[in-house]
C-alpha cells in the first residue's frame, strides 16, 4: 500500500482546487491512501471521496491572537506536523507551498537516522520570496532545499523556466498545471440565488473571481464596469480595506448598480457565477515575478465551462489566447483602467458570436502524478 500524506497550511481545504484535484487523482489507485493533513484558517465542510482528512488548528491562537508570536505558531504548526507523520507512518509526503520549507530538513533528518525512507515532495503553488532568486546567498539555501527532496514540483513551466535561469536548479522540475478536473467540467450547477437575480433585473453579468486585491487590478475593474455601466460580480476573500477605499472613490448609487461583493464560496458552487455569466475577467499586474507568471485556477476554469476570459498581458495569457477565440487581451496589466474599458467594449461588441472549445483537462496529467508517488 502507498500512502500518501499531504501536509498543508491554507485559508480553507474548501477553497483549494490543486489539493483537491491532486487528492482525487492520487485516490484512485486501488493500492494508494492518501490523507490531507491541514492548518485552516476557516474551518468550512470539506469531504473528498477516499480521502481521509485531518484537520488541525494552532492552539496558540487561543491565547495570542492576531499576529502576536508569530513565530511560536509557526513552530508549534511544524512540530504538529512531524508528530502526524510519525503517527501515520505515510510511504509519500506530499508538502504544499513554500512555508512547508522548514520541514524538508526536518524530513530529511529522520530519513537518515530510519530504514525505511519516506519519498518527500514539494508543490509549489507559488514562487519563492524574491530574496531565495535574487540574493546570492538566498539562491544557494533555495538550492540547497530543492536538493534534499526527491521530487519538485511548480504549477507553471514558466515558473520553471524563470527558476532555473535564476538560480540554476541541477534537480529535475515537474509542471502540473492548474487545470480543471471533469468533476469540475461536469459539475452541474445551482441556479443564482433570488438575490442575484433581482439585482441584475434581466441583465448580463461578467464575473471576478478571487478579485479583492490591488494586485488584480480590483479598483480598476470596478472603475471599468461602472464607466461602460455593465454589470460585474466579484466572488473570493474580502479585502475589507481595500473595498472600503474603492467605495468611497465612486457614487454608492452606480456600486450598487453595476458593482455585486460576495464572499467567497466553496469551488464547485463557482460553477453557478461562471455559467451564468458571460465572460470572466483575470487581471495579475506586474508587480512581481509570481503574480506575473501566474496560471491561476479561475482562468482555465472559465475557459473549460465555456466562458471566454478577459485580461492582462501576462505572458501565460497571451500564449493561450493569442491563436484562438477564447478570450480578449487588454493591452496592459491591469493598470489602466482605460485600457481594460476599450477591450471590455471590444468584447460586448463580439460575445454573442464568440464560440469556445474547452481543450485543458487535470485528467491528462495524471499519469505524470502517479510517477511522482511511486516508490522506486
Amino acid at each position: 500500500m502507498n500512502k500518501i500524506l499531504m501536509l498543508i497550511r491554507t485559508t480553507s481545504l474548501a477553497y483549494d482546487d490543486r489539493v483537491r484535484k491532486e487528492a482525487l487523482s492520487l485516490s484512485k489507485r486501488k493500492d494508494s491512501k492518501v490523507e490531507i493533513c491541514a492548518f485552516e484558517n476557516e474551518e468550512v465542510p470539506f469531504t473528498l471521496n477516499n480521502v481521509n482528512i485531518i484537520r488541525k488548528t494552532i492552539k496558540l491562537r487561543r491565547y495570542f491572537t492576531s499576529n502576536r508570536l508569530v513565530t511560536l505558531k509557526l513552530i508549534e504548526m511544524y512540530y504538529r506536523f512531524i508528530m502526524c507523520v510519525i503517527e501515520r507512518k505515510p510511504s509519500v509526503i506530499w508538502l504544499h507551498n513554500f512555508e512547508s520549507a522548514p520541514l524538508i530538513p526536518l524530513l530529511k533528518l529522520r530519513n537518515y537516522f530510519f530504514k525505511k525512507k519516506i519519498i518527500i515532495l514539494w508543490d509549489q503553488h507559488e514562487l519563492p520570496p524574491s530574496f531565495f532568486y535574487k540574493n546570492k546567498f538566498g539562491k544557494i539555501v533555495y538550492r540547497k532545499i530543492m536538493s534534499m527532496v526527491h521530487k519538485n514540483v511548480m504549477a507553471t513551466k514558466s515558473r520553471i523556466d524563470f527558476i532555473n535561469k535564476r538560480c540554476k536548479i541541477k534537480d529535475n522540475i515537474y509542471s502540473v498545471e492548474n487545470f480543471p478536473d471533469s468533476a469540475f467540467i461536469n459539475h452541474k450547477p445551482d441556479d443564482l440565488d433570488p438575490s442575484i437575480e433581482r439585482w441584475l433585473n434581466g441583465e448580463v453579468y461578467c464575473l471576478c473571481q478571487g478579485g479583492y486585491s490591488d494586485n488584480r487590478a480590483f479598483k480598476e475593474i470596478v472603475e471599468a464596469f461602472i464607466t461602460l455601466k455593465k454589470k460585474v460580480v466579484f466572488v473570493g476573500p474580502k479585502n475589507e480595506k481595500l473595498l472600503n477605499e474603492t467605495l468611497s472613490q465612486f457614487k454608492s448609487s452606480e456600486l450598487e448598480k453595476y458593482c455585486l461583493f460576495l464572499n467567497s464560496v466553496p469551488q464547485m458552487e463557482l460553477t453557478c457565477f461562471i455559467d451564468h455569466s458571460i465572460a470572466s475577467i483575470v487581471f495579475y499586474k506586474r508587480i512581481n515575478s509570481n503574480n506575473w507568471l501566474c496560471a491561476p485556477n479561475r482562468f482555465y476554469q472559465s475557459l473549460a465551462r465555456g466562458r471566454p476570459v478577459i485580461t492582462g498581458e501576462n505572458p501565460l495569457f497571451v500564449e493561450t489566447i493569442s491563436d484562438s477565440h477564447l478570450g480578449f487581451v487588454a493591452q496592459t496589466d491591469g493598470s489602466s483602467s482605460t485600457e481594460i474599458v476599450k477591450t471590455l467594449n471590444v468584447f460586448f461588441s463580439n460575445y454573442l458570436e464568440t464560440e469556445i472549445t474547452s481543450k485543458f483537462n487535470w485528467e491528462n496529467q495524471e499519469t505524470l502524478l502517479y510517477q511522482l508517488v511511486d516508490v522506486d
